[in-house]
């Protein structure tokens, strides 16, 4: 699949939020949104997801419009939302249900993936049992049971420690590759913009706008690239457009 955001602008009342934005992103590509708070990057999200209608510009899938149409696209928000009452099975069950699956088979469908979610042998246990790092896994499994091939992520990682973090990065990032994911992610940490992305769009001002476009290309693990020349240059380049 391969989603286009075309000239795309957005108001609230006579305060106008984003400005003739177009980004794309192809299949089971990675690509992140970096810019500072109040520029815009949740409002886009949630025009993506149909959510929000803007008030010019389309949203194609395809090349089909889907703009103002929920369903197509997988959404994860900053917090887990897991639901302290429901256990962690039928937290990540949730999508099914609402979609009227009966409770057994919603779990018979969970059920294979949560060793490969890190998850095994905690499926009858209440979020408040979890590390931070879990409960963000249980969140990912629960969008991705929306079967969904493009996710979009508003700063999932944001509220977990930096050893955690830079874990679950390692672990997405295999996950996306294997389930063939496209990933859109919204993000202030540059450093993890780049970790991640195969291109970084920068978006500042008010309204925002997208300032510039980077293509991220890495050799060798992840380890050693976050030490090297290429990445402080990668990370000056974005610095500059913000």
């Amino acid at each position: 699949m391969k989603l286009e955001v075309k000239n795309i602008n957005a108001a609230y009342g006579d305060n106008e939020v984003l400005h003739d934005i177009n980004i794309h992103i192809n299949y089971g590509e990675f690509i992140s949104l970096v810019g500072t708070s109040g520029v815009g990057k949740t409002t886009l999200f949630n025009i993506i997801a149909g959510l929000i209608i803007p008030d010019n510009g389309d949203i194609l899938l395809d090349e089909n419009p889907i703009t103002g149409k929920t369903g197509f696209v997988g959404y994860m928000l900053q917090k887990d939302m897991l639901l302290p009452y429901k256990t962690v099975i039928d937290n990540i069950s949730l999508p099914l249900v609402i979609g009227k699956e009966n409770k057994k088979s919603a779990r018979d469908k969970v059920m294979p993936y949560l060793e490969e979610f890190g998850l095994k042998g905690y499926e009858y246990k209440y979020p408040a049992s979890l590390s931070g790092g879990m409960r963000q896994r249980a969140a990912f499994l629960r969008t991705y049971m929306q079967k969904k091939q493009i996710m979009l992520l508003d700063e999932p990682f944001s509220a977990i420690d930096s050893i955690t973090r830079a874990n679950l990065h390692e672990w997405y990032s295999d996950i996306a590759k294997r389930h063939k994911l496209s990933t859109i992610l919204i993000t202030h940490d540059i450093e993890e913009a780049i970790a991640l992305s195969d291109r970084v769009y920068i978006m500042s001002g008010k309204p925002g706008r997208i300032k510039g476009e980077l293509t991220i290309s890495r050799q060798g693990n992840l380890s050693e690239f976050l030490l090297s020349d290429k990445f402080l240059d990668y990370k000056r380049q974005i610095l500059g457009m913000l």
